[in-house]
């Protein structure tokens, strides 16, 4: 009775009697469905089933049409051997047969399919369609493999890809409006996340350690050698505990800081990519990165009586760098601030910086446009008194100095670098 009054999340739809035009094929460890055009091509697709396995015959049908319009189409046995869901299993188990079934763990044969095309049917491009379970995969491939040209993503089930916007190659997301097992709302974020990209997150354990600071729970590494001087770093919208920021700290303290990252939201949640981006604003107002001058203070107190800092300067990435911004127009014993693609919107009013300030921005930034900037720079010009810099680096978006990693996206590598090391100069200079 309960599969009757809720059968499983995918209902398997109008199956029909389809033997397909192609053949079934042996490739290493994988069964797979190919299917050939007429004429010679160097083009190919690999078709991703969905939880009802790769010899559904609705499958195959889409397998020949690409084939029809001129694509070498395979659909591997991506569940290799396993057993496909069964309309007429217990859709409480749903849950764990899926488990088994992980859409983000078949590297091992899209590695085995894509050499398969390229030595066996001389494919130069090859792109990925998938639906359902099939459209998660998609998802992945479109996150991993810069070998794939494309991506068609056919009703992916969201929820399982909700921190994964960094695509590598173009992707077309499909949906249905009446989807119930999609929502609207979970549509609506992969066409439009957060303001903010997380970027290329890594697993990064660091070098320091925390610490509790009064009410502020921080992260601290310390340069091997004794020094006075120290770095504040200020963090974004993902909170203190992003491996990325950490791993800025810790290129602080190897360049002779000591380098603390605080909790300046203090305990309240940080952004979650999966989070609806339409609450952002509100989301926003309850971390006002003009109102952190009580956790400064804290902290200040903290580097000069624990870590016998007499210099101090502060650095920060995105909602961080509003706070730099605030504090270089407030605080008097900081001695310098870089601020990382800070969002000079909430700032228009203010260029009487008290201390050097360095500012940061991406050219291609969709968040800060570069009118902002050169309004900035007009008005820093007009009004400031101590030394400041506006720099631009060309092509960068927004996060590139510490959500982008320089070993896998080699194109920005330079700038990246290069922005790392402008910093690090400003606070020798500085400090």
């Amino acid at each position: 009775m309960a599969n009757e009054a809720r059968p499983c999340p995918c209902d398997i739809g109008d199956r029909f009697e389809y033997g397909g035009l192609g053949h079934e094929v042996q490739v290493e460890h994988i069964k797979a469905y190919v299917c050939k055009p007429s004429a010679s091509t160097e083009k190919a697709v690999v078709v991703i089933q969905d939880i009802f396995g790769w010899q559904l015959p609705n499958t195959r049908y889409m397998v020949d049409m690409l084939a029809a319009n001129g694509y070498i189409a395979i659909c591997p046995d991506f569940f290799v051997g396993k057993e496909p869901w069964n309309p007429s299993d217990d859709w409480s188990t749903f849950g764990e047969w899926l488990k088994t079934r992980d859409a983000r763990k078949i590297d091992q044969e899209a590695d085995v399919v894509l050499r398969y095309l390229k030595q066996q049917c001389s494919a130069k491009k090859i792109g990925v369609v998938g639906f359902c379970w099939g459209g998660i995969v998609v998802h992945h491939l479109m996150m991993k493999y810069p070998e794939l040209k494309a991506g068609v993503s056919v009703y992916g089930i969201i929820r399982d890809s909700d921190d994964r916007y960094n695509l590598l190659k173009p992707t077309f997301f499909i949906f249905g409006e009446k989807d119930d097992v999609i929502p609207l709302d979970q549509m609506a974020n992969e066409a439009r996340p957060c303001p903010c990209d997380i970027g290329d997150r890594f697993e990064y354990g660091g070098l320091g350690h925390e610490v509790q600071v009064e009410h502020i729970n921080a992260y601290v590494c310390k340069p091997s050698a004794s020094t006075g001087k120290a770095v504040v770093v200020i963090h974004d919208i993902f909170g203190w505990q992003l491996p990325n920021t950490r791993y800025i700290t810790d290129m602080l303290a190897a360049n002779g800081y000591i380098a603390i990252c605080p909790d300046f939201f203090v305990g309240q949640k940080p952004w979650d990519p999966s989070d609806d981006w339409s609450i952002f604003n509100d989301w926003l107002k309850t971390r006002d990165a003009s109102k952190v001058d009580r956790e400064v203070d804290v902290i200040l107190k903290y580097l000069k009586e624990q870590c016998n800092a007499k210099k101090i300067g502060v650095i920060g990435f995105c909602w961080g760098g509003m706070a730099v911004h605030h504090l270089m127009l407030k605080n008097p014993e900081l001695k310098t601030g870089v601020a990382i693609y800070g969002v000079i919107k909430y700032f228009e009013d203010r260029y009487s910086l008290l201390h050097p300030t360095f500012f940061i921005f991406g050219e291609s930034d969709d968040y800060i446009p570069l009118e902002q900037v050169t309004l900035l720079e007009q008005k820093l010009k007009q009004h400031c008194k101590v030394d400041y810099r506006v720099k631009i680096y060309p092509g960068q978006t927004h996060g590139f100095v510490h959500r982008r990693r320089e070993d896998i996206n080699p194109q920005d590598k330079p700038y990246i670098e290069e922005a790392r090391k402008d910093m690090i100069y400003w606070l020798n200079k500085y400090l």
